[in-house]
């Protein structure tokens, strides 16, 4: 008899999670018990008891393993679940989400004998548009296409939560079962890494405006400025990372091993890195450096420390630092 085990494997986590998704749907009912857990912070212990351990009151159980990578190179680890997914018991369905296929023997015979192995191609943004539109179609909901642009955008950095946030706004909007761009805004919150990163760009753009705009938008959400200083720095931080690992050649898979990110926000990492140059990362970060010292010693105002180094009052000369 064959188990019932299931992986998806690419390194495109929006497109991972709406694919599972997709499949709970089909396997969900009643009596149906679903356990979700992550293996970059679960103790595989853990989830092998559950994994083990019969549904007291349900008939049939699925567990969701995601990143399961972090599990492939503990050879101990392996064999367990290269065990498990060999059983015979059917009153448990094993979904798995990896980045890339087994590069084990062992592991590979298990997943090509027994598991319902799915390859996904990365997803492009009309496919994503389309998946959101379906989703909303089924339930009677609408949502136009800038409303969507706005969506996608906001939850670039956490792709696996716009099956939830969709759900948000569909019960926000129950009534009218029509979206706007006004109801993402108020339902989805922009997360403050993008607010950063964006300070971060137009500020080395030049774009003085801008990167104003962005800083006040963070205060009126009572951020506070040394707070995010420390938070552009650590952004810049990142993307010099990325670059040298790049260079390096490692690819996102690696990259987010090494820094202990997801692959999702690997890929956006990457995506940002990209966009600016190393020179202007150490310069920027040179001048953080010489800012957050003269707040902290009380040498000038923090939330006027800010402004000036946003707007280019404070800058780097060739020999030293000053306003």
């Amino acid at each position: 008899m064959i188990s019932k085990n299931y992986a998806f494997i690419s390194q495109n986590n929006t497109h991972i999670q709406m694919r599972i998704q997709s499949l709970l749907e089909t396997l969900i009912k009643e009596s149906t018990e679903v356990l979700k857990y992550d293996c970059t912070d679960t103790n595989f212990l853990n989830i092998y008891e559950e994994m083990i351990t019969p549904s007291l009151f349900y008939d049939e159980k699925v567990i969701v393993l995601t990143h399961v990578d972090d599990f492939m190179d503990d050879k101990e680890i392996q064999s367990q679940l290269i065990k498990f997914i060999k059983r015979d018991s059917q009153d448990v369905i094993l979904i798995l989400q990896l980045s890339e296929f087994p590069n084990d023997s062992d592991a590979k015979k298990a997943f090509e004998l027994f598991v319902d192995v799915q390859d996904i191609t990365p997803l492009s943004s009309a496919s994503l548009q389309t998946y959101i539109q379906k989703d909303l179609l089924k339930d009677g909901f609408k949502m136009d296409f800038a409303s969507q642009q706005a969506f996608i955008e906001r939850l670039k950095n956490q792709e696996e939560t716009i099956y939830e946030y969709l759900k948000l706004l569909k019960t926000y909007k129950y009534h009218e079962k029509e979206i706007h761009i006004e109801d993402v805004e108020t339902m989805v919150a922009r997360p403050v890494e993008d607010n950063i990163f964006e300070i971060v760009k137009s500020y080395i753009e030049g774009n003085k405006v801008k990167t104003i705009q962005l800083f006040e938008d963070l205060l009126v959400k009572q951020e506070d400025p040394l707070s995010i200083l420390s938070m552009i720095g650590r952004k810049l931080n990142d993307l010099e990372d990325v670059k040298r690992y790049l260079k390096a050649g490692l690819n996102q898979r690696q990259i987010s091993e090494r820094m202990h990110i997801s692959n999702g926000k690997a890929y956006y990492l990457i995506k940002e890195a990209k966009s600016i140059q190393t020179k202007e990362i150490e310069h920027t970060i040179d001048n953080i450096n010489v800012l957050d010292y003269k707040i902290k010693s009380g040498r000038v105002d923090k939330t006027l420390g800010v402004y000036l180094f946003l707007t280019g009052g404070i800058h780097e000369s060739s020999n030293n630092r000053h306003y």
